[in-house]
């Protein structure tokens, strides 16, 4: 059974890493047969391609700017594409942002869409028309925490039974045991402090990501006379504002703010946090605090800033007043000065994160294929 999964890039970001774990499930644990369609080519280009053909646009003209060039141009030049679609029987659309390829391929043929929401209000109110397309094209929507479910229906009116929240979800199983045998990541390079306390960052810089508060509680800290925290901000690339963050954490003296480039390969940092602090000011539920709540990690975001307290409030860390650094910092202070404290919010995390694991997530999406699209879901 051919399923259409569309998302907007291969990008090794949380939405596109998301699609791929559910799509790999499905074919793994069902009849179901995975194809892909991006709108950009990116990182994860052959591990998506290892689980299902992969189609890919990519041209001079921003897509959201010419859809119509965009689509003359791709159709023209992907009869195999065109030909793929005769035999597919659902489009998983990936995002908000792919409402004009839906609209387009419905055009053509006018297959039964599901829609996945990871966006809350701030990037909601950015693709308004897309969104307006999966409206008229989806025929159920699923969001990937209740604060997304929340912001869309108040961004759309769409009604309430039409889209249920289904959390994201990462492979814990696999991460739990690979863990096992990875060596932490060792700061001795950085810092002369013995046995640092090391607060975790992870996200490409940003200020929605919140990089400039998570600066801002290493000089807070650093003001307090705290000097035995290791600030491990991963997520560094080159360009203009990596460069004034540098700047900004030389200037300040933040001898113990470590910029860490951003990698695939992030169990190691992960296993040398102690906790992760999310700093962002708007985040939907993001893939890395359960990423780091697998590896023992309690988390520490902002209230009102997505859907994170929804998994801290099951006791996998602690939430605080949005834009409330003290409290943050409070926060990490006593998980600090409280290693009995912090055991026992590390085994917690831990514990509630398995609610989350990849298999949980993508069965309950293929049972809403089985139940609202009628599609003969059969596992093994």
């Amino acid at each position: 059974m051919n399923i259409l999964y569309i998302t907007h890039e291969l990008s090794r970001s949380g939405a596109p890493i998301s699609l791929f774990e559910i799509a790999k499930w499905h074919k793994e644990n069902t009849n179901i047969t995975p194809i892909f369609l991006s709108l950009k080519n990116g990182s994860l280009y052959d591990t998506f391609n290892a689980v299902g053909n992969v189609f890919i646009f990519e041209d001079e003209e921003p897509f959201l700017q010419k859809p119509k060039k965009w689509y003359k141009s791709f159709f023209s030049k992907t009869r195999p594409f065109m030909d793929t679609l005769e035999n597919t029987k659902l489009i998983y659309a990936n995002t908000s942002v792919v409402g004009y390829s839906v609209n387009k391929i419905r055009k053509f043929k006018e297959i039964p869409t599901f829609s996945h929401i990871h966006e809350l209000n701030g990037i909601l109110n950015i693709f308004k028309s897309s969104i307006n397309y999966l409206n008229n094209n989806a025929q159920y929507f699923i969001a990937a925490s209740d604060a997304c479910r929340n912001g869309f229906i108040e961004s759309t009116n769409i009604p309430p039974q039409k889209i249920e929240t289904v959390h994201e979800a990462v492979n814990v199983k696999k991460i739990k045991s690979d863990i096992k045998d990875i060596v932490p990541f060792d700061y001795a390079q950085y810092t002369s402090i013995k046995k640092p306390f090391v607060v975790g960052f992870c996200a490409h810089y940003s200020q929605r990501k919140g990089i400039d508060l998570f600066i801002r509680l290493a000089e807070m800290a650093k003001q307090k006379g705290i000097n035995d925290i290791i600030w491990a901000a991963l997520g560094a690339s080159n360009n203009q504002l990596n460069y004034l963050i540098r700047k900004d954490v030389k200037y300040l003296g933040l001898d113990n703010l470590i910029l860490l480039d951003l990698t695939s390969d992030v169990l190691p940092y992960f296993k040398s946090f102690d906790v992760f602090a999310l700093t962002s000011r708007e985040d939907p539920f993001p893939l890395v605090c359960l990423e780091n709540a697998a590896c023992g990690n309690p988390v520490i975001c902002f209230k009102d800033g997505g859907g994170m307290p929804e998994f801290t409030d099951m006791g996998g860390g602690v939430s605080v007043d949005y834009l409330d650094l003290d409290a943050m910092l409070d926060a990490i202070i006593e998980y600090k000065n409280n290693p009995e404290l912090l055991q026992s919010a590390s085994q917690k995390a831990s514990e509630v994160v398995d609610l989350f694991d990849i298999s949980i997530a993508a069965k309950k999406i293929a049972e809403i294929f089985r139940t609202k699209f009628n599609l003969d879901i059969q596992y093994k």
